[in-house]
């Protein structure tokens, strides 16, 4: 494993780690599907990483890019609950779950029309999609929320950053990584905060 990436595995840990002593200072549903979430996330970015070693096309990095997939469609799951558990408003949150459904079904029906007219539908192309559709949904439904309950806004930015790290085709980008730790320090921030006697 090539240095750079154990320092930003390292790095993920870190975030994983303050999101959790978060979680633990102020226990509730929220901040445990926020956790969940994220160290699924990680350990598919992680597994991600893992691909960069193996021969293309290979049984195993199929194997490996599979199970990385599951593994951050899983963790973006658990932002639903976590979003719908902490917003307040029924006419708020239904109005947003419309709008966060509509808004990734646009966004990813625009990727998929830019990846055929560019280099054709494939094969793999339909995992990334449901991917993207699952990863938008999550940040977008955040983000709007997020304009009523504000403590959200950061968390929602983070996945959407998370989302576009995602996007790079190249899992050995170091443009990736970044966004990646980066989206990982603004949903850690959701449950950290409360921790240090922030504003919400």
């Amino acid at each position: 494993m090539r240095k750079t990436n154990l320092a930003f595995i390292i790095g993920f840990i870190v975030c994983f780690a303050a999101a959790y002593r978060g979680m633990v200072f102020s226990p509730s549903f929220t901040m445990m599907y926020v956790v969940a979430g994220m160290g699924l996330c990680i350990l598919g970015e992680i597994l991600d990483m893992a691909q960069a070693g193996k021969r293309f096309g290979s049984r195993e990095q199929k194997l490996i890019g599979l199970l990385s997939r599951i593994l951050y469609i899983f963790g973006m799951f658990w932002a639903f609950p976590a979003v719908i558990i902490y917003a307040t408003g029924d006419d708020w949150m239904n109005g947003c779950m419309r709008a966060a459904a509509v808004g990734s079904v646009v966004l990813c029906g625009i990727w998929l029309g830019w990846m055929w007219k560019t280099r054709g539908i494939q094969e793999a192309v339909w995992g990334k999609a449901l991917e993207l559709l699952v990863s938008l949904a999550a940040a977008l439904l955040a983000v709007f929320c997020g304009i009523n309950s504000v403590a959200l806004m950061p968390y929602g930015i983070g996945l959407l950053i998370l989302t576009i790290a995602r996007l790079k085709e190249n899992n050995d980008s170091l443009i990736r990584k970044i966004l990646f730790c980066l989206g990982l320090v603004l949903i850690a921030a959701f449950p950290v905060l409360p921790a240090l006697g922030g504003i919400f």
